[in-house]
């Protein structure tokens, strides 16, 4: 049973060979004009010189063109005329991932079940399932990431990639460098300033703004609000009075020039040394030092009198003795003095000797006085002032 199917299929494959080698050539006929001869089947076709069916003869053609053909298995394929000027045969197509038998072997889609694929990313496998390719494994081509990869395969990295950003002032736009998001071109927080703007973008404007201050007579703080600084805690310099301060705060007390007023010295030799406010009496004295020193025209508080006595012999002392110490009488009221030292005063120094008083602010020629002409120091009458003194 097996021989006589292999046989019947042998047979039928020859059969189907010699039709498809010969299918676009038209039937032989014999010799009275009819097909198959004088059988009606015109010339014996016998076997060829291959040992194959004779096919008769062979069909002409231009080498190098194809032409259609029917293949052993039914379906449509091709021929290539050859060098010779004849056609060859009419082979099976290769098989193909379609779902068919291409080559009539019993099998679909044999050998073909996987194959080199590619995308703009490289290279892959693909497999045949189905009659169709699919799976391909090469990477593919996805939208660009801020990864610092070149995700779309399109030779650039991270080209064109920009995405909003902020920051407590406000927002803005930052772009990705090498994987990287940089440049956020939103305002940055500043350093709060006294300028009516909230700089570091707390939500409160000049918040916590301070500074310190002064004026001539301390220290204090200042604070900003709605852009400007406030006014200054410091005390404040009030308007210089006549009260043995200073009250302007400029290191000078009673800098008015009306406060006080100049004591000149002068000196004959027989009255002695006198101390006078008048610079014209002194001057006819004989004046030593215009502006001596100097004495407050009205007690500023806390002041006593300092008065100029004349002594029964004509001689003058300075005493703050009312009844001019029982030696004498006043003859001239200077002004008022301290009864110590305050606001940049002076010691006024009282010396005797031989019936002459003698006055001076100054601590050497007291000394002088002392060691070459004999004087006696008394001690301080009181305290006065300076040309310069505060």
């Amino acid at each position: 049973m097996v021989r006589v199917l292999l046989a019947a299929s042998v047979a039928l494959a020859l059969a189907l060979t010699g039709a498809c080698a010969n299918s676009s050539v038209p039937p032989s006929t014999g010799r009275d004009g009819e097909p198959g001869g004088r059988d009606g089947g015109g010339r014996d076709a016998g076997v060829g010189s291959d040992g194959g069916p004779d096919a008769g003869p062979a069909e002409t053609c231009t080498p190098g063109t194809e032409d259609v053909c029917t293949t052993v298995c039914g379906t449509t394929g091709r021929r290539t005329c050859g060098s010779t000027g004849t056609f060859g045969p009419c082979g099976p197509p290769e098989e193909d991932c379609n779902g068919v038998d291409d080559d009539c072997d019993g099998s679909v889609d044999e050998d073909v079940s996987s194959r080199a694929c590619s995308s703009e990313c490289g290279g892959g496998t693909e497999t045949c399932e189905s009659g169709s390719w699919s799976g391909c494994t090469a990477t593919m081509p996805r939208d660009e990431v801020c990864d610092g990869t070149d995700n779309d395969c399109d030779s650039l990295v991270d080209e064109g990639l920009t995405r909003g950003c902020s920051t407590g002032c406000g927002s803005g736009t930052e772009m990705c460098v090498t994987g990287a998001w940089l440049g956020c071109t939103a305002p940055r927080p500043t350093t709060e300033t006294c300028n009516g703007i909230d700089d570091d973008c707390d939500g409160t404007v000049d918040d916590g703004l301070s500074r310190p201050c002064s004026t001539a007579c301390g220290t204090g703080t200042e604070t900003c609000a709605a852009g400007l600084w406030g006014a200054c805690s410091a005390p404040p310099a009030p308007a210089e009075t006549c009260n043995a301060a200073d009250d302007d705060c400029n290191g000078r007390c009673d800098d008015l020039g009306a406060c006080r007023r100049a004591v000149h010295r002068g000196h004959s030799g027989t009255a002695g040394h006198v101390y006078s406010t008048d610079l014209a009496f002194v001057t006819s004295i004989g004046l030593e030092a215009e502006s001596f020193f100097w004495v407050y025209a009205a007690d500023p508080g806390g002041f006593t009198r300092l008065y100029r006595c004349t002594k029964p012999g004509g001689r003058w002392f300075l005493t703050r003795n009312s009844a001019c110490e029982g030696a004498g009488s006043i003859v001239e009221t200077l002004g008022w003095v301290a009864g110590s030292e305050i606001c940049g005063s002076i010691p006024l120094h009282r010396l005797y000797a031989d019936g002459n008083h003698f006055y001076t602010t100054s601590a050497a020629e007291r000394d002088s006085a002392v060691s070459t002409y004999g004087y006696a120091y008394e001690g301080i009458e009181g305290y006065v002032f300076g040309a310069s003194s505060g």
